[in-house]
């Protein structure tokens, strides 16, 4: 990109989570911007490699993950943005991480850091999700608040979208995390409607023009994955899927609810061109795991809660998401509904 000169730049990073919610609201950004990668922090302090993988008798190369700084200037002279894309978070010394990561954009100028990161909650895929936010200072909050976010209000944020924010607070730089809302029975389905929402609120914030067409058909195009696998699940459960009473306005209390539905980083930068395709097309999640080839304690875990959930019904969002997780939910789906379904019925 030539010299690393940038005029007021916001930094955005993200990182993979619920939802894939920033994943692509990071990577769409990237992409309808034309960013360019500019910068890369090296993996080896941050991330520990216990194993390697072994294909037709042959060991293959360990690959750690990247967190790939990506540049663009506005053509109009506004506000630069740039974007950290880090494929995973750092197992090892992450306030380092941060510390190190501030320090960099620091240096370019940046003055307010945006992450990005979701919520889980029974909303209904039918439904326009909300952007919570929460922030490093009464000023940036009361912004996201005009937009119409919602504020959260108290817990426990897990993750550097968090402490990203904290080690910016200490550098005196302003911080805003912005959370998409999505379903909470559909952790493992990408959510580019979410993603949609926290970007419309950061293009405000952030005062940068961004076209969200393609996001938002995307958006239709998966909606009814989700609102299909919603359906079966509400009338499995009888007609009632667990929490959406709440958020319907004729039962809503008159006062405000406090508190939202609750939420499920020695550095060395080298000014590199790297290659990393983080917005190309990647190919299909993953396929479940064959039985045979998945942990005795996977198993055992799995099991273990379908029995619970079979006495307390309760547990069935706890076991959804546990098989999410592990790409399960296909394979055990009919047991699942089951759960829900009246004797004899």
């Amino acid at each position: 990109m030539g010299a690393l000169v940038f005029n007021d730049p916001c930094l955005v990073a993200v990182w993979p989570g619920m939802g894939c919610v920033a994943e692509i609201a990071g990577a769409y950004l990237t992409q309808k911007l034309a960013a360019r990668p500019f910068a890369e922090i090296g993996p080896a302090p941050y991330f520990d490699q216990r194993q390697a993988h072994v294909k037709d008798g042959l060991l293959l190369p360990v690959s750690l993950p990247r967190s790939v700084f990506y540049g663009w200037r506005s053509p109009t002279d506004g506000r630069d943005v740039l974007v950290l894309l880090g494929e995973a978070q750092p197992t090892t010394r992450a306030w380092a991480f941060c510390q190190e990561v501030v320090s960099f954009a620091q240096a370019l100028g940046v003055r307010r850091l945006f992450t990005f990161s979701a919520v889980a909650s029974p909303i209904d895929p039918r439904a326009d999700p909300r952007v919570f936010a929460f922030a490093s200072e009464p000023r940036v909050l009361a912004q996201v608040r005009r937009l119409g976010a919602e504020v959260f209000w108290d817990g426990e944020v897990s993750g550097l979208n968090a402490v990203l924010l904290s080690a910016a607070i200490e550098r005196g730089l302003s911080g805003v995390c912005l959370l998409g809302e999505f379903p909470y029975f559909a952790s493992s389905i990408p959510n580019p409607k979410a993603a949609a929402a926290v970007l419309r609120t950061f293009a405000c914030l952030g005062e940068v023009e961004l076209d969200l067409d393609e996001i938002d058909q995307e958006a239709q195009r998966l909606e009814p994955e989700l609102c299909d696998l919603h359906d079966r699940l509400k009338e499995a459960m009888g007609g009632s899927m667990p929490g959406e009473e709440l958020l319907d306005p004729e039962v809503a209390p008159a006062e405000p609810v406090a508190e939202p539905p609750g939420i499920e980083a020695e550095v060395r930068i080298d000014i590199v061109v790297p290659d990393p395709d983080p917005l190309g097309g990647g190919g299909p999640p993953d396929e479940a795991a064959p039985a045979d080839t998945l942990a005795p304690e996977t198993i055992a875990e799995v099991e273990a809660l379908f029995e619970e959930a079979r006495g307390d019904r309760d547990r069935a969002p706890e076991l959804k998401d546990l098989l999410d997780r592990h790409g399960l939910f296909d394979r055990y789906e009919d047991r699942f509904l089951d759960l829900f379904r009246p004797p004899g019925g």
